[in-house]
């Protein structure tokens, strides 16, 4: 609804495919007097999130892409971030869940949160909570793991196209703040094109591709296929954010220039080097990384189990070096004091760090292959995947 006059209000009505229909009419009298048609406004998201990006997007990651990464990512220069997977049920329904799963700051824009569920209902409730505090709501459709297989959400909806435009429509209906969607492909083109036009009519302003099917996933994961991501950035008129087959920003270039997306996401390579968001060369140390890591924790606390699973990614290729130091890191910790426990967890870096000699084991340096070596992000890929 726009504000024409003190007097009148404009209201454009979805109509059919991409047409939309405005109505014009006086508020004092509540008679319309006009009626006109349309093409779909484009939204002001791409404008609100400075498309296109040059940074990488840091991806929406389950117990991963919290508060203390988002800043620690913001520090190196990401511009757009998204927060973990939320579930759209227990967010609704919980104020404990709420407080747990979902913390914010000064300087935490711009932001997309992410959702997963399949009650258009009950995902709009969760959505309510946090409208107002980020660029976009986002609906995940990407999620392969088991967890969403039994919860039915994630890539376990993409064969139910009129479930999913139903709860893009209830949230884009109903929010103030734009609503955004996660997928990944089906093995048919020609299907995968038609949800994508689907979920644009239905009200997504932005479509974030990861091109592989849900099948594709860890020790399955196949190469990403970035030809679909171009054929579907041609058929939609919203913002396309390509995702998958990123570990380094020369990669990110060449899937800018194969997919001509508005921005391209990065997940498991950014959790090794965060540094990859805005390209930094050379990058900041694992150790000077996993330093200023554990600094954004002592700002924005997390569990310990959150903390060792960052610190073990960021000092991935120094504990290739000295695995001895992995014990450390995820042994019992029964101090309670969080400040306490970070100055054990610092201990612990800076030792390692005394053995490194100046960094001169190639294998401290994030993104690198090295014989047999190969990053975090490389376990699961071929032998000459970066």
């Amino acid at each position: 609804m726009q504000e024409l006059a003190s007097s009148q209000l404009f209201v454009s009505i979805k109509g059919f495919g991409k047409r939309w229909f405005g109505l014009r009419f006086d508020v004092d009298s509540g008679i319309a007097y006009g009626m006109m048609t349309a093409e779909k406004p484009r939204t002001s998201l791409a404008d609100r999130l400075g498309f296109p990006l040059r940074e990488l997007v840091v991806a929406p990651m389950v117990d991963q892409s919290e508060l203390a990464f988002r800043m620690l990512c913001r520090k190196y220069g990401a511009t757009l971030c998204y927060t973990p997977m939320l579930h759209a049920r227990l967010f609704a329904e919980s104020a404990k869940y709420r407080r747990a799963k979902f913390t914010t700051a000064p300087g935490d824009r711009p932001l997309m949160i992410q959702f997963c569920g399949n009650d258009p209902e009950i995902v709009l409730a969760a959505a309510q909570y946090v409208e107002g505090q980020c660029e976009a709501v986002d609906l995940n459709l990407g999620c392969p793991q088991n967890i969403a297989k039994r919860g039915r959400y994630g890539s376990f909806l993409l064969e139910e196209a009129d479930l999913i435009c139903s709860i893009v429509a209830r949230l884009a209906a109903k929010l103030q703040t734009p609503v955004s969607c996660k997928i990944r492909i089906l093995p048919s083109r020609e299907r995968t094109l038609d949800l994508a036009r689907r979920i644009e009519d239905a009200g997504c302003s932005l479509l974030t591709v990861h091109g592989r099917t849900k099948e594709q996933n860890k020790e399955r994961v196949g190469a990403c296929d970035w030809d679909i991501i171009r054929a579907i950035k041609d058929a939609v008129q919203i913002p396309v954010i390509a995702n998958g087959g990123v570990g380094t920003f020369a990669e990110a270039q060449r899937c800018r220039e194969a997919t001509g997306a508005d921005a391209i996401m990065s997940a498991e390579a950014i959790l090794e080097n965060p540094a990859l968001v805005a390209g930094m060369d050379p990058a900041p140390s694992p150790i000077q990384m996993a330093l200023d890591y554990l600094d954004m924790v002592a700002r924005y606390p997390d569990t310990k189990k959150v903390i060792q699973a960052h610190l073990f990614k960021l000092l991935h290729g120094p504990l290739c070096v000295h695995p001895e130091f992995r014990q450390l890191i995820s042994r019992p910790h029964r101090v309670r004091d969080v400040e306490a426990y970070l100055d054990a967890m610092r201990q612990h870096v800076d030792a390692l760090d005394a053995l490194q000699l100046g960094g001169e084991d190639a294998r401290c340096r994030p993104h690198q292959n090295i014989g047999t070596y190969y990053p975090w992000y490389g376990r699961h890929r071929v032998s000459n995947a970066v």
